[in-house]
């Protein structure tokens, strides 16, 4: 269970299970499906129990419940080899039924595992800048190890313009974006000032002071740090949605993404087109392939 087929991963550690949607990129959930799946397997115990429900018109859904197993938090320390680590494929770290303690028991085991790079994902990066204050509160210290990358989940401009600005308040190696399922377009070269609310920058991928929007108001992005800095982003995923229910990503919305990447010189990593092809004609993942007229992009922070 804990080697996965998610191509940006080598493997998965779920300390946390079980979550509830929040947005329309959760529609579709693989997730939701495998925790139904997996609290039907005798080999698992109960330990899936109670995470999902089956409606009267056969959709699966999240119960609501989220379960946190301590008896999980070592085994990044038992695998030898070095790798690349999704956490909490089936949940969310920051959903706001973990606790904070228990998110700095997981963190303080990603600090003893420095040959293993770790990558997290939220669709609560609100939660995120919270256990930052936390962390530092409760004299954790900073949370920007080296081998813990932050990311968050965006399938469309709203998701993106709620998220990202949100994202870049917290300190990380590295701050990536994942537009999967991407159900729409979305723009990166536009900073939020949390002064005045407006948009002021051509290009977030590069480094700013607070104080750069025209207002004045030194609030551009929260920053722990004395320098004033804020950061890039500095990786972004992209990919279209696979399963029954999928919906189509339309090829000029991956190209944008790709473009943008290219112009701030940010790496790329095209997933996939999902169920559909370029040309929104359902012909399953492994038919609809992962080029871009005709290019593969699998980039990774250096």
């Amino acid at each position: 269970m804990t080697d996965t087929k998610i191509e940006w991963a080598d493997k998965v550690w779920n300390p946390v299970i079980g979550c509830t949607a929040v947005s329309p990129g959760c529609a579709n959930c693989y997730a939701v499906s495998m925790a139904h799946r997996h609290a039907s397997n005798p080999k698992l115990g109960d330990t899936y129990h109670g995470l999902t429900v089956k409606h009267p018109n056969g959709i699966v859904g999240w119960s609501g419940q989220v379960k946190c197993l301590p008896e999980r938090l070592d085994q990044p320390l038992r695998w030898k080899q070095p790798s690349r680590i999704f956490v909490n494929s089936m949940s969310d770290l920051f959903h706001p039924d973990v606790p904070f303690e228990f998110v700095k028991q997981v963190w303080e085991i990603m600090r003893m595992c420095e040959d293993h790079t770790f990558l997290i994902l939220t669709k609560r990066p609100e939660r995120m800048v919270q256990f930052s204050d936390y962390a530092l509160a409760h004299g954790f210290g900073f949370i920007d190890e080296l081998n813990v990358w932050l990311g968050t989940s965006v399938e469309n401009q709203a998701t993106a313009d709620e998220r990202i600005p949100l994202l870049l308040q917290t300190p990380a190696a590295v701050h990536w974006i994942s537009a999967e399922p991407l159900l729409g377009p979305v723009k990166l070269d536009d900073d939020i000032c949390l002064g005045c609310g407006g948009s002021y920058s051509d290009n977030p991928f590069a480094k700013k002071r607070c104080n750069d929007c025209p207002c004045g108001s030194g609030k551009t992005f929260r920053y722990p740090h004395e320098s004033g800095e804020t950061w890039p982003i500095d990786w972004v995923v992209c990919g279209g949605e696979s399963g029954r229910k999928a919906r189509p990503m339309h090829p000029d919305w991956a190209r944008g993404l790709r473009d943008q990447c290219k112009a701030a010189d940010v790496p790329f990593f095209f997933k996939q087109w999902g169920e559909f092809s370029p040309c929104s004609v359902r012909v399953g993942k492994s038919a609809a392939g992962c080029l871009i007229d005709g290019v593969e992009h699998k980039e990774f922070p250096q």
